[in-house]
């Protein structure tokens, strides 16, 4: 009953002190704790991954599913069965997380028989079903789901209309295929920022944006003129984080230059290695190193960090908040 009590008060602790923080210094924070979590995780540590994920959730509500299901295994190794129930819920209740994809989770598969897993796909449905009810602005989050939907379906006629072609002696110019899809992009972008003037930014509709990345630097492009100064006000609200734009500026880069900035991607190689880590906290996106811990990405030859080295900036960056 001590040891509770001890961790309750502790909680109530984080959560004053994380009052009187700017929304986006909030997230920022939140995501920090969430990178040490997530790397202790990677080490076997689950004692501190729990903890950290812990203090992470004080400060910011969890980013996506990926991040509850780390944080129900970590719980779930420490025996606190509580925890790990609440975190897979709330996965599919606030990021709607397929029952295939947390069934086969690789930090589940030590515990494939629990009962709480193997009892899942007979509450899923009824889980499912709270994603749409809690939803603030129903009519916004069907539109955009409408508009994501289209832009799928047009892509995937393309393809299978591509594919056909093909196979078949007829000969049609290629720029026929990349006119259709330019004016249905364009089609769904003027739908896009017709909705969020509507309803405000629905991050749901992040497909639309990403197939306007090509034009992401156009100082002429009315699509990003629009939505660039929208999402910062999302980031200052602290509804996105700072990281949000990172990998469209990448990607951007390297369609023009084969480099990129952030190391975001996996293919292409950094255009500024010595100052690549210094870049990424500026978005507030962990050292580069962490990248390889936690996900197997591969390192320029030329990046130099050690892991001890990679925990102290980490730590240094949640310093004032422990």
């Amino acid at each position: 009953m001590k040891k509770y009590t001890i961790i309750f008060l502790l909680f109530c602790l984080q959560a004053l002190r994380s009052q009187g923080l700017s929304n986006e210094t909030r997230y920022t924070t939140s995501q920090n704790y969430i990178y040490l979590a997530k790397l202790e995780l990677a080490n076997n540590n689950f004692t501190k991954s729990h903890d950290y994920f812990s203090k992470a959730f004080t400060y910011h509500q969890a980013q996506d599913s990926d991040q509850l299901l780390d944080a129900a295994a970590s719980a779930l190794h420490i025996n606190n069965e509580e925890l790990f129930k609440k975190y897979i819920i709330e996965s599919i209740v606030s990021f709607k997380a397929p029952l295939d994809f947390i069934l086969e989770y690789d930090k589940f598969s030590s515990f494939k028989n629990h009962s709480f897993l193997k009892s899942l796909p007979d509450n899923y449905d009824k889980l499912l079903s709270q994603y749409y009810i809690s939803k603030k602005d129903l009519p916004a989050f069907i539109e955009t789901s409408i508009l994501v939907e289209k832009d799928q379906i047009a892509r995937q006629m393309i393809n299978d209309f591509e594919a056909e072609v093909k196979s078949s002696p007829t000969k049609i110019d290629k720029k026929v295929f990349g006119k259709i899809m330019e004016k249905a992009d364009n089609e769904n972008a003027e739908k896009l920022i017709s909705i969020t003037k509507k309803y405000g930014f629905q991050d749901y509709g992040w497909l639309i944006l990403w197939h306007h990345r090509i034009t992401f630097n156009d100082q002429n492009d009315s699509f990003w003129q629009y939505f660039k100064p929208v999402i910062d006000d999302e980031i200052k609200k602290g509804n996105l984080h700072k990281s949000y734009l990172a990998t469209f500026a990448d990607v951007n880069k390297t369609i023009w230059d084969q480099k990129q900035i952030y190391g975001t991607l996996f293919q292409y190689p950094i255009d500024n290695i010595k100052d690549v880590d210094a870049l990424r906290e500026s978005v507030g996106l962990p050292p580069l190193l962490y990248d390889k811990i936690v996900y197997g990405k591969p390192l320029p030859d030329e990046y130099k960090l050690t892991e001890s080295e990679l925990k102290k900036m980490l730590l240094k960056r949640v310093a004032q908040y422990e």
